[in-house]
This record gives structure tokens, C-alpha cells and sequence, in this order.
């Protein structure tokens, strides 16, 4: 109860492994999970407007060993810390950042066992790993996608062919 509604939801959607966005009036729940690309829309030379930018993640945000704190019901729900990879594990991360540690925790509230605390971790260290983002202008044909759906992208420039994509954000611009 001390924290706002919008840090709540955020907590919750951490411990679902989905993201919300608000669109046209309304709030809606995305879950990460395997998307089907087979009526995938394709983004190409055709209609990608202008500039395109790009962003990778940064350094200071790719993390090499993930924490997840939880409160573990075979504890009696006493709080519990697993961590990615375990250290038994070669932790290629490390190793690609030159042994220098960098640690992200990640608060899994709503999560009661560590098998699915240690599957959530996994994948948000990944996730910090390998975002990519693309930002550009496209033709009007793309209006009825919705955020969350998958894509795919081919561009040259980048190398990318049928690059898959997931939809993260739109906006209409004032020309239309």
C-alpha cells in the first residue's frame, strides 16, 4: 500500500512477464512469450519512410548476473534471492564484458518459487542483453497494427531479413 498504483502494476507485470501499453483509451497487458510471425506485417524499403534509428542496449544498462528476489512459499514466504546464471555456470556475459561485474536485481513480488523466479531472471538479464529498437516513419498501411504485434523488418542497411520484431510503440504524426 506504500507504493502508487503505477509502481504496483509495474511489479506485477515484471512477475507476469508482460508489458502494458495505452492505446486509443485503453490499457492493455502484452505477455512476452513466443509470437506468431506468420501474417506478420514486413517493414521494407517500400514503406519505411525516411531516417531510420536505431538503438542498441548501452553498456551501463546490459547486465552480466541478474538477481531476483521473491518470497519463496517452501520458506514460508520468506524472502529468497535467486541468481543468474548460478555460479556453477560459465557466465559468457562476464566474459564478453571483460570480467567487469555488472549486476542488476530485479523484484519478483509476486512470485513463490524459485523455479519460476530463476525463469523470470533468466530472461530479464536477456532481455537487458538484446533489446533492439528501431524508430521510423512508415506509410499508412501500417495503421492497423497494434502495439505488441509481431513484425518483421528487412533492412540493408543493418543487414537485417525479416529481422523479427515486436511493436512497442506508434503515434500518429500531424501530416498524416
Amino acid at each position: 500500500t506504500n507504493n502508487t498504483v503505477f509502481d504496483n502494476v509495474k511489479e506485477i507485470m515484471i512477475s507476469g512477464n508482460a508489458f502494458m501499453n495505452y492505446s486509443n483509451g485503453v490499457y492493455k497487458i502484452h505477455p512476452f512469450h513466443s509470437l506468431d510471425y506468420t501474417d506478420a506485417y514486413t517493414f521494407n524499403k517500400d514503406n519505411i519512410l525516411g531516417q531510420v534509428n536505431i538503438e542498441l542496449g548501452n553498456k551501463r544498462g546490459m547486465a552480466n548476473i541478474a538477481k531476483g528476489t521473491f518470497f519463496d512459499r517452501d520458506k514460508k514466504y520468506q524472502q529468497d534471492t535467486v541468481v543468474v546464471p548460478e555460479f556453477t555456470e560459465t557466465n559468457q556475459y562476464l566474459a564478453d564484458d571483460n570480467n567487469t561485474v555488472n549486476e542488476k536485481t530485479f523484484n519478483l513480488a509476486y512470485i513463490d518459487n524459485a523455479d519460476t523466479a530463476k525463469a523470470l531472471t533468466r530472461f530479464q538479464l536477456d532481455n537487458t542483453r538484446y533489446m533492439t529498437t528501431m524508430m521510423f516513419r512508415t506509410t499508412w498501411a501500417a495503421s492497423n497494427l497494434e502495439v505488441g504485434d509481431p513484425v518483421y523488418v528487412t533492412y540493408n542497411r543493418y543487414g537485417y531479413t525479416n529481422k523479427k520484431f515486436r511493436l512497442v510503440g506508434q503515434a500518429l504524426q500531424q501530416d498524416g
